[in-house]
Order: C-alpha cells, then structure tokens, then sequence
C-alpha cells in the first residue's frame, strides 16, 4: 500500500464500490466522498478535479489541479489540501462623544427679602416714602405725615460682580429683554469693552428697603420699596456707566418708578434706565435711588456698572539746571584775569 500524506490532510483510496473518507487534521469536519470520484492515479497540476484530493499539488482551483491556492484565498481545496486561511480585520471607529463645555460663572438671579419690623418715626424719612404712594392707594385725598404709620418690614443686599464672565452672563440674559434699540446697542457696546479689555466691572451695593405704609383715619395699607445704589470708585476712572434692569414683575412701564436724586437716561420704557459718570476720582461715592409702590420680596433687578481707567499721566520732563547769575560773573571774572596776566607775561 503506498499512502500519499499531502499536508495537514490523509487520503485513503478504499475499495471500489466503498466509499473514501477524508480526514482533515487542520480542525476541519471529516467529509465522505463516494469513491468513484477518486483514480488510482494523482494529476498534474492543470488537469481537471473535483476535489483537492484529486491532485498531486493538493489544491482544486476552479476545477483545476495547482500546488497553491489562488491569490485572495479563492478556490476549492475540497477537503484533500491545506488552504491558507485569511485573517480580515476591520476596523470599528467607535464614536466620541463630544465634551460638554464648561459652562460658564453663573450670575445671581434672585434675593430673597428678610422680614423685619422697624418703626419709621423721622419725619422727613416718612415724607420721603408717602411721596411715592397715590393718594387713592390709601382712599384718601391727601397723604398727611401725621395721618400715617410708616414700618420697615423688609430688607435685602446685594453687591454686583467685578468678574467680567458673570458679567457678560447678566448682560446675556437680559438682552432678551431689550427690545428697543438704544438698549440693545448700551448692551451689546457695554460687553464689547468688557470682552475687549476696554472697561472694567465694578461693584454697587444694592441696598433694598420695603415699607408698609397704614393710613389712620381710613385704615387702608399700601407699600412701597426703596431701592438704593452705592457706586464707589476704587481708584480714578471715567466714562462710568451704570444700567439698572427692573423686570416687568416691579414695574411695566417707567412711569411707575420714581426716581430719587440722579436722574437716569431712559434707554427703554419697559424699565431699563442708564447714570452716566464722565469721570469719578479715587474714593468718591455715589448715591442712586428709586422708589416701587409695591412690596418687593424677591430682588430681581439686574445692576450692570462698568467703568474706564483713567490712565497715569506722563511725567513731566525734568527741567535743565539753571545757569545762576553768580556763575556767569565768575566765568567772565576769571576770563578777564586769564586775559591781565596773559598780557604782563607778553610784556615780559
């Protein structure tokens, strides 16, 4: 008997009639192939197959005999070859999910009143107050000082950033709110320079005070709430600007807000209102203040206050010594007597 080993597989010629078994060595399944396929004698490479068994170079490439499989791993080794096995790796690009961006400072939005109870007794503290009360809130024709029980009852404070990231903020969530242009433009030029380097936050404490106002004869209530702007200056500085944003909440329309003191440019009628400082020097302070015929709980103003450097002036230059008086005359005396003994000596 003469055994043909052709790589990792053995083929077995069984009798006629029986079937041949080939087995596969490499892991592959055992296969039965009916004998008549098989002859006695191995062919060539390029002579017809069925089966890789079939060949002397133990490979069935398209029904034909080779020693090889075909490039790209095609072809038929019918299980009496060894056929190199191909290895596809693919390459999976699993998706990156983007980085939330870090948000940025978030400004104040809300304070809260803390409650009190604080007799106002000075005269002209009350009159200040009913000034800005109706006479019809009180069902009256006249608010008289002596009629009338005034009470602190509420009091809040806060001071605004001087971090231009927050700023920038405050200024973005109400630009929503301006709807005319010249407050649109005050805005929009008011984050510029700040984005820019050009100005500068500063900070104003907001002092805010909430009164209850009893009329005595009617025993009718009212209230009013007081809102006060401190502005100081750290240090030198011009083009100061100051824009107060009252929301609807306190008050639709300008006309409701009685202003104190420092009147404000109007930039809008749905109450955004601008003081404009042409320059404050180290140290000064500034009172703003306006008055709400309401009871305020929630401070939810937005105070924007930025300001120029006002830069060092140049030194002055140094002034070149003055030549005294004294000195020339000596200059000229002493040329005088280089001049007397040059002659003596001459003479000589």
């Amino acid at each position: 008997m003469v055994s043909v080993i052709l790589f990792s597989q053995i083929a077995i010629a069984p009798p006629l009639g029986e079937s041949s078994t080939t087995i596969d060595t490499s892991g592959g399944d055992t296969t039965t192939v009916p004998s008549a396929v098989h002859n006695t004698t191995l062919r060539a490479n390029g002579e017809t197959c069925d089966i890789a068994a079939q060949c002397t170079g133990g490979f069935c490439n398209s029904g034909s005999c080779a020693s090889s499989a075909p490039s790209g791993g095609g072809g038929t080794s019918g299980g009496g070859g060894t056929s190199a096995a191909t290895t596809t790796t693919t390459n999976v690009t699993t998706p990156t999910t983007p980085a939330e961006p870090t948000p940025g400072p978030t400004p104040v939005t809300v304070v809260n009143v803390t409650t009190v109870s604080e007799p106002v007794t000075e005269t002209a503290a009350i009159q200040e107050v009913i000034t800005s009360v109706s006479p019809t809130a009180l069902n009256v024709t006249e608010i008289k000082v002596e009629n009338v029980e005034v009470t602190k009852i509420g009091v809040a404070e806060l001071t605004t950033t001087t971090q231009a990231p927050i700023l920038a903020n405050t200024i973005d969530t109400v630009l929503p709110t301006a709807t005319e242009s010249t407050a649109q433009q005050v805005l929009t030029e008011i984050k510029q320079s700040v984005s820019t380097g050009a100005a500068s936050p500063i900070a104003v404490n907001v002092n805010v005070e909430v009164f209850e106002i009893k009329e005595k004869t009617t025993n009718k209530t009212a209230f009013v709430s007081k809102f006060t702007l401190a502005v100081e200056a750290k240090s030198d500085a011009k083009n100061v600007k100051i824009v107060e944003v009252i929301p609807k909440s306190l008050a639709s329309n300008v006309v409701q807000v009685v202003f104190k003191g420092e009147q404000p440019e109007v930039l809008q009628a749905d109450p955004i209102v601008q003081w404009i400082f042409p320059t404050m020097k180290e140290g000064e302070l500034r009172y703003l203040s306006y008055e709400l015929p309401k009871k305020v709980e929630t401070v939810e103003t937005k105070t924007i206050a930025v300001a120029e450097a006002v830069e060092a002036p140049a030194p002055a230059p140094t002034p070149a010594p003055e030549i005294s008086s004294l000195y020339i005359i000596g200059l000229i005396v002493a040329a005088i007597v280089i001049f007397i003994i040059y002659k003596v000596f001459m003479k000589k």
